[in-house]
């Protein structure tokens, strides 16, 4: 769809294209052919201006703007641009590759080429590694604040367990078996990320959850009770 979006736009034969987070909600593989579909544009000759956090698209890019509070602090190389020098003292999130290339003394030219970051980890020592972790650590230290950690009380009489699914099934009207026999138990105060591409079922899955939808086969326990024949 985002590809589709894209396309309508390029029927037009524009000679510059601004996007605005254009890989939301996409998964790595969606992701990856948004960016080869901009590489390919811009190769071509048109300019492209993208708004963008992920590394995964910023690696593709010939430089880097970074703002803070509507002031632009750097424009660089994406490597150098995102790196703790300069998007760091900034208070922007530099991406775990960049930080470890940082660590390691790779160029910024290259500090966002997964394959070059990797060559470098399995060139490096034990102890090589050991230091580039804790300069990543010094250097979170000294440009922002770290995660903050909000303290964790239990919630009184709640039951013995949080979330219980059993043999999960679901198939929408149309024929599409969205969900498999799926088991999933997940205790009070536990917490779960439930991942995959793009149309793997996570969404039909959280549904259940609240009722919105109902299962085809199997049960949906939340906090003891069932839900089958429950409001949303």
């Amino acid at each position: 769809q985002q590809r589709v979006a894209i396309a309508a736009i390029l029927c037009m034969g524009p000679r510059l294209l601004v996007l605005d987070e254009p890989t939301a909600q996409l998964d790595p593989a969606g992701t990856r052919a948004v960016v080869e579909l901009l590489a390919g544009r811009a190769a071509a000759g048109t300019a492209v201006l993208v708004a963008e956090h992920r590394a995964t698209v910023l690696g593709s890019v010939a430089r880097c703007l970074v703002l803070d509070g509507g002031t632009a602090v750097g424009l660089d190389v994406p490597g150098a641009a995102l790196g703790p020098d300069v998007g760091g003292r900034a208070g922007v999130a530099v991406p775990a590759v960049a930080a470890l290339a940082h660590a390691l003394g790779i160029a910024a030219n290259a500090a966002l080429d997964d394959s070059a970051v990797a060559a470098a980890i399995r060139a490096a020592g034990p102890a090589r590694l050991a230091s580039a972790a804790g300069a990543i650590r010094a250097d979170g230290a000294r440009s922002g604040p770290g995660v903050a950690r909000v303290p964790w009380a239990p919630v009184r009489e709640q039951a013995p367990v949080g979330i219980e699914i059993h043999g999960l099934c679901h198939a929408y009207p149309g024929g599409t078996e969205a969900l498999r026999g799926v088991d999933l138990v997940i205790a009070p105060g536990e917490a779960v990320a439930v991942v995959g591409q793009n149309g793997s079922g996570k969404t039909t899955l959280a549904k259940h959850l609240v009722r919105i939808l109902a299962p085809s086969a199997g049960s949906v326990h939340v906090g003891g009770r069932d839900l089958a024949g429950r409001t949303i």
